[in-house]
């Protein structure tokens, strides 16, 4: 192995210890966030790679097209048909995309495992390139360890400059005697650091011994910076990727026939794919290209925090002379060298020491290339999703979670840095947009390069609502950008400033990260703009404002619904205000004045900044947060009431009676009336909000969620009081009895959740236009530090949601794992088929002069036929008997049927009935009354076992035991 270019002659990385008031402040910057990102780029680019190489094998190009024919075809009809309504989503798309992921289960688990084996080979020869590259260099070069007589005094000056980098032990020193320039050199394995240094560098000592110790507390800046080990893994992870990734592509591509006749090359299978080859090779191309660059990134930037580092002890002068004394590059292309290559210019590097805060601002290009390397390893997986489960949007929505953690963590890191790089400047719009611009950018980049595009000829590009998808991606990051931002400069005022970057970074992350891949799993499922409109509702439902009113509180958003059922998001959306009330700042770490207050952007107003003295100028509203939401959330349940004798008064009864609930019943007016009753909500979420960002000065972000969050809870817990106004008043029927409705703790946890993520969506533009209110009426007043009874306020409100949390897991798995309906109708008929004989058949009827009248009876035989086919048969059947006012009634059936059942789930549907018999009425012996059997087309409830059978209706119950199968 050959050292990094431009390690000998003087080396660095991460944020510098010692660099003047910045100790301690900084989120993973420099190597740490580019070696993230190197190994991305690996994966992506080897998952493409081996994707391409696994097709150029016969056997598997031949599975591959026979398996994606028949499943494809199989579900063309169900997949290519538009959603037009939730339940169009759940009960024919998601089980024919699951049917589908299961079809292709075992051809992408074959893929995958091939692809792992070839992606395992590129990592296991990086791990191998790196344990040896301590041997390689020292073997290569001749290395020696520096001692000897003559060393002495050089030895002890050289141990003591470790302590000035924060090291707490000195590395091995050893000597390149080959090597006449005045440079050195930091390797080796964690447990093992040495630093070489050349024999030129020994040769200055004696002339100028300043320059030697600079170049030295350079190198062991590398050490203090942990970024030797990151250093040599990447040079080793590009290595192997070419060896055992590049290499095989490259052979195929010359020889396509490889696999075929590996002896005989022709050009015959260039023929008609040479756009397809073309567009191939630019993708791989690309990703290599991506790959190298980020190598070259982290051997770049790591030279700049060591340069920051080592510059900032009491001899830094030294190390600024040195670097100096280089030569600046000279033509454009060794201009462009510099800002690309492995080794940052002199000017660059002199700029780091006096200026180490510029290494806290993240970049434009720094941040598309997150979005672009994030999207490769997001995209390129979710093809493979199939291997991981059987589901089509937990799948792709697994295969984004990672991505989705480190463009979050990204993210989260940049707006910490700029926090820290100026904590007394309030932060612009720039601060807090530009990078989720830059990511969308990213992403967008990248798609015509995934495998998916490379192997349809750039399809991914002509996906509707991809424009709609990344706008949506920018107002999510930069909503998560400024309250990162917000709670930063918070953190940064506290006396534990590591913890609270933990803190707000984890948090920032725990929201971010399954937004994230929820996001990228509705894109590439092309679901993105799936609103699904309300219906109109029946009886009545002809009545213009009201089925207006239906369709519009009734439209659904198809992401947000998934939003709402990821227990995951419902927990991260409470650090969004619990984190910033438990970083209390530290009443002496308060500024007084912070500079610039006075020209604050809208940037600075929605993540909030100081605008008075001394210590509540910077302390979020938290009490007013909590009274602005208590009293939307209070007017929700108010209208809710109201609107209840509004109903009663302006709709017919015929309207209100709620009808018996079936599985493909329109909406009915209690529906409609919870669903106006929820978008009142959300709207008072979104009026709190802006109130509380119209009236704060601080944390406006939080504050805002805060609001939000109390109008949930309290517009959820208002429904007992709505609900028993309602049954007062008998609005939709009933007894009139003012009896509060029984919830179940699920029941209330699901309303607080679903509301909480509404609230959430509508915060977001409610706090901007907060901000901006509050910005041009008036100057905010200073806030007081919250009391007691706030923060008691809020740790209760945190353990009931986290415990509503708790509670609709079940739920949330069930959502996340739909039923397939006709694979629960094949096992459900399964069960039916055999002859049953009733055992207990229990009827009530109403009669005319005997009122309601319960019969019972047995004997009838049901044959469910495997063909979809019943046949009843009476001929053993007992007459059905009653007795009323003393009287003796009997209802005898003679004769049979058959029919045709279809079975969803736990409901037994009938048709084409074909009765043959009679219905006889006897009152004390005497016949009453004889008819023809009729049809009975109605639905019917069943449950089934092995042995038993149960069916069910409004009016009666029958049980039946298998005669037979």
């Amino acid at each position: 192995m050959t050292a990094p270019a431009g390690d000998r002659a003087l080396a660095g990385d991460h944020a510098p210890a010692g660099d003047r008031a910045l100790a301690g402040d900084r989120a993973p910057a420099g190597t740490s966030t580019r070696f993230l990102l190197l190994v991305a780029a690996v994966l992506a680019s080897s998952v493409s790679v081996y994707s391409w190489v696994y097709l150029a094998v016969p056997a598997k190009a031949r599975l591959f097209q026979t398996v994606m024919t028949a499943c494809f075809g199989a579900e063309e009809s169900r997949l290519d048909r538009p959603v037009v309504t939730t339940a169009d989503f759940t009960d024919r798309l998601v089980p024919a995309a699951g049917r589908l992921m299961r079809c292709t289960h075992p051809l992408y688990l074959d893929q995958a495992a091939w692809i792992g084996v070839g992606v395992g080979l590129v990592f296991l020869l990086a791990a191998l390139l790196y344990l040896l590259h301590p041997w390689w260099i020292a073997r290569s070069r001749g290395l020696l360890p520096l001692d000897g007589p003559d060393s002495v005094q050089l030895i002890a000056d050289l141990d003591r400059l470790p302590a000035q980098v924060g090291l707490a032990r000195p590395p091995r020193w050893l000597l390149d005697p080959r090597a006449a320039t005045a440079g050195g050199q930091a390797f080796g394995l964690p447990w093992r650091p040495a630093v070489v240094l050349d024999a030129g560098l020994i040769m200055r000592y004696g002339t100028d011994p300043d320059a030697v110790r600079a170049v030295v507390r350079h190198e062991l800046a590398h050490l203090g910076n942990r970024d030797v080990a990151r250093t040599y893994f990447s040079i080793a992870l590009w290595r192997a990727f070419v060896l055992v990734g590049l290499l095989p592509f490259t052979a195929l591509l010359i020889h396509p026939a490889l696999f075929y006749t590996p002896l005989h090359w022709s050009a015959d299978r260039f023929a008609g794919h040479g756009l397809e080859i073309a567009y191939q090779v630019s993708a791989v191309a690309a990703l290599t290209v991506v790959v190298y660059l980020t190598r070259n990134a982290i051997l770049r930037i790591r030279e700049l925090h060591a340069d920051a580092r080592a510059g900032t002890v009491a001899s830094g002068a030294a190390l600024r002379t040195v670097i100096a004394a280089m030569p600046e590059p000279a033509g454009a292309w060794r201009r462009l060298t510099s800002r690309v290559g492995t080794h940052p210019s002199p000017a660059a590097r002199l700029a780091a020491i006096d200026s180490p805060d510029r290494l806290l601002r993240t970049g434009v290009w720094e941040m598309i290339g997150v979005g672009f390397t994030t999207a490769l390893a997001a995209l390129n997986a979710s093809l493979l999703a199939a291997s991981v489960t059987p589901n089509a949007v937990l799948g792709l929505t697994l295969s984004g979670l990672p991505a989705g953690v480190l463009a979050a963590g990204v993210l989260a890191a940049a707006m910490w840095r700029t926090a820290v790089a100026d904590p007394d400047r309030p932060p612009r719009t720039a601060a807090w947009l530009i990078p989720p611009v830059a990511l969308a950018v990213g992403y967008a980049a990248a798609l015509p390069l995934t495998l998916l595009s490379a192997t349809t000829s750039g399809s991914a590009l002509d996906r509707p609502g991809l424009l709609i998808g990344l706008a949506l991606l920018i107002i999510g990051g930069a909503a998560l950008a400024a309250w990162t931002q917000s709670a930063a400069r918070r953190g940064l005022r506290t006396t534990r400033r590591g913890r609270a970057q933990a803190v707000v970074v984890t948090a920032s992350v725990a929201l971010g990260a399954p937004l994230f891949a929820l996001w990228h799993s509705f894109l590439q499922g092309g679901l993105i703009v799936a609103v699904l409109p309300g219906g109109i509702p029946e009886p009545g439902g002809d009545i213009g404002w009201f089925a207006t009113l239906s369709q519009i509180t009734g439209t659904q958003y198809l992401p947000l619904l998934y939003v709402i059922e990821n227990p995951l998001v419902s927990v991260a959306v409470i650090g969004l205000w619990a984190v910033p009330a438990l970083l209390r700042p530290h009443r002496a770490a308060q500024p007084g004045d912070l500079r610039g207050a006075d020209t604050a952007t809208t940037g600075a107003t929605v993540g909030g900044s100081a605008t008075g003295a001394g210590p509540a100028a910077d302390e979020p509203a938290f009490g007013t947060a909590l009274r602005v939401g208590a009293a939307a959330g209070l007017a929700v349940v108010i209208f809710g009431i109201a609107a209840a004798f509004t109903a009663k008064a302006i709709l017919p009864a015929p309207v209100r009676a709620t009808p018996p609930i079936t599985a493909d019943m329109p909406p009915f007016f209690g529906l409609v009336f919870l669903n106006t009753y929820w978008a009142v909500a959300v709207a008072a979420a979104a009026i709190a909000a802006t109130v509380v960002a119209a009236r704060s000065h601080a944390a406006r972000p939080a504050l805002g969620a805060l609001a939000t969050t109390v109008v949930a809870v309290m517009a959820s817990i208002g429904l007992i009081a709505t609900y028993t106004v309602t049954r007062c008043i008998q609005l939709a029927g009933g007894t009139g009895r003012c009896t509060p409705p029984v919830f179940s703790a699920a029941e209330l946890a699901g309303f607080v959740h679903t509301q909480l993520a509404r609230g959430l969506a509508v915060a977001i533009p409610a706090v901007l236009l907060g901000a901006l209110i509050g910005r041009r009426l008036r100057r905010p007043r200073p806030a007081r530090a919250a009391s007691r009874p706030v923060l008691v306020t809020i740790a209760l409100l945190t353990a009931v949601l986290l415990a509503a949390a708790v509670v609709v897991v079940p739920h949330n798995i069930e959502y996340w794992d739909p039923v397939d309906s006709e694979q629960t109708a094949m096992t459900a008929q399964s069960c039916l088929v055999g002859d049953w004989t009733e055992t207990s058949d229990v009827l009530d009827l109403d009669m005319a002069d005997f009122g309601k009248v319960r019969f019972t009876g047995s004997g009838t035989r049901q044959t469910f036929h495997a063909d979809g086919t019943i046949t009843i048969d009476y001929a053993q059947a007992t007459p059905l008997r009653a007795t009323s006012a003393g009287h003796l009634l009997e209802i005898t059936v003679q004769g049979g049927a058959t029919g045709s059942y279809q079975v969803n789930e736990s409901t037994i549907t009938y048709h084409d009935w074909t009765p043959r018999g009679t219905v006889v009425l006897r009152v004390d012996g005497t016949v009453r009354r004889t008819t023809d059997l009729a049809s009975a087309d109605t639905p019917e409830k069943y449950r089934c076992t092995a042995d038993t059978l149960l069916l069910h209706g409004t009016d009666y119950q029958v049980e039946l035991a298998r005669a037979r199968r």
